[in-house]
């Protein structure tokens, strides 16, 4: 009987020790299915003029792999400089930090394409990022210091960096050249103390 019993003990100490082990790589499977998840970024496009431009900037940005959009979400913007209102963009890079979507070359694909009125009013990318704070001219030029230092930025060009306070956002102009990283800028306005979201709270 008592072997019986160290028998019956030993078992439940072996199916206890395969549970442990497997809870580590449960974790693993849970992390891997968050980094899955698409990262959502929001944009807006500095000239957005017209509904033949609209269609080759929808069409653009529909030919880019590994990103998803409403194509209805990008419309026209108004003088003076055509801003589009806000759209989000969801990147579909599941073996990649989610903090780490290629936003640079997003903007060098919308840099290149060939609107009807690019000549005076070429399309730029900005990045919106969200905040809860107050926007006002010493948050702007906190995060302009910051930002000047970050690769793919142009912060120091003509409306190149702004807020909306109404709409509780702040715009980035990316280059067209590329070379801008979402942590990047980030890790910018945490060093400028501004709080940020990458899409609209709800």
């Amino acid at each position: 009987m008592n072997v019986q019993r160290w028998t019956l003990a030993g078992l439940a100490a072996i199916a206890m020790s395969i549970c442990a082990m497997a809870v580590p790589g449960s974790a693993d499977e849970s992390k891997k299915t968050k980094l899955k998840r698409p990262q959502r970024v929001s944009f807006l496009i500095r000239g957005a003029h017209c509904d033949e431009g609209l269609d080759v900037l929808r069409k653009t940005l529909a030919g880019v792999k590994g990103i998803r959009f409403r194509p209805e979400d990008i419309q026209a913007g108004k003088k003076p400089k055509w801003f589009s209102d806000p759209f989000v963009v969801e990147f579909l890079n599941p073996d990649r930090d989610p903090l780490k979507p290629n936003v640079g070359a997003l903007a060098t694909v919308i840099g290149d394409a060939r609107t009807p009125h690019r000549d005076d009013l070429p399309p730029k990318l900005n990045l919106v990022l969200y905040t809860p704070d107050d926007i006002d001219e010493p948050a702007v030029m906190a995060l302009r210091s910051e930002l000047m230092d970050v690769n793919g930025v142009e912060v120091l060009e003509p409306g190149g960096l702004g807020g909306m306070p109404r709409r509780g956002f702040y715009w980035i102009q990316l280059e067209n050249a590329g070379g801008a990283a979402l942590k990047d800028v980030l890790d910018a306005c945490k060093r400028a103390d501004v709080k940020v979201s990458t899409t609209k709270p709800k």
